[in-house]
């Protein structure tokens, strides 16, 4: 599969503060930190390195991040499963 390389559309979303909604070559990418972007200085029609695509991919909650791939409840920031109760 080829790396996605150049940003299509970067957009805030309303659901998780302090992220951004990320496309790359025209597909979604995933949800990913807005101060990373804001640190990586990117913007729509910015060609990304291979190094910046590894980092977003690492951080990236959705379709191509691998926190996505997480089996349910393991991603970082999401709360452990209460246990039933008994009965």
């Amino acid at each position: 599969m080829e790396t996605p390389s150049r940003i299509t559309a970067i957009e805030h979303d309303p659901r998780r503060p302090g992220t951004v909604r990320l496309e790359l070559d025209g597909t979604r990418f995933g949800v990913v930190p807005a101060d990373l972007i804001a640190a990586e200085g990117l913007s729509p029609g910015q060609t990304i390195a291979p190094a910046v695509h590894e980092r977003l991919s690492r951080l990236a909650l959705g379709p191509l991040g691998e926190r996505a791939r997480l089996p349910p409840g393991t991603a970082p920031s999401a709360p452990a499963a209460a246990p039933l109760p008994a009965g």
